[in-house]
């Protein structure tokens, strides 16, 4: 069912970004923020973002970002599934030229089919 395949890879991925939000939000923090002179660091930063705005400023812009992974995600979980079945021989173990090819075309079917979607979002 390549639904379900599309399904799970959007959870994995919104799951995913989820979990590493706040450390997202630490990284853009200490590339805008951070010089030797106000001596910035991960924690520091972190009770800066928890002052700022309490335990949700953590996850702060973290939407988007979901709606920007899921699909991309989705269409490589699926596409990954998808070639591993075209690929593996039956009642076989899946060999490991096997899953990097099904995994390269995987990549290489999600950032096809994802690239529209991007053009539209920078311009």
């Amino acid at each position: 069912m390549w639904w379900r395949q599309l399904v799970a890879g959007a959870a994995a991925g919104a799951v995913s970004r989820t979990c590493t939000a706040p450390l997202d939000r630490l990284k853009v923090l200490l590339q805008v923020h951070a010089s030797k002179k106000n001596n910035l660091g991960i924690l520091t930063g972190f009770r800066h973002m928890l002052q700022e705005g309490g335990i949700k400023s953590l996850w702060r812009g973290n939407g988007i970002n979901v709606v920007k992974i899921a699909p991309e995600t989705a269409f490589k979980f699926m596409a990954y599934e998808q070639m591993k079945r075209i690929f593996h021989t039956p009642g076989t173990e899946l060999k490991m030229h096997e899953r990097f090819v099904s995994g390269s075309l995987a990549g290489a079917i999600a950032q096809t089919t994802i690239y529209p979607m991007e053009v539209l979002k920078t311009n």
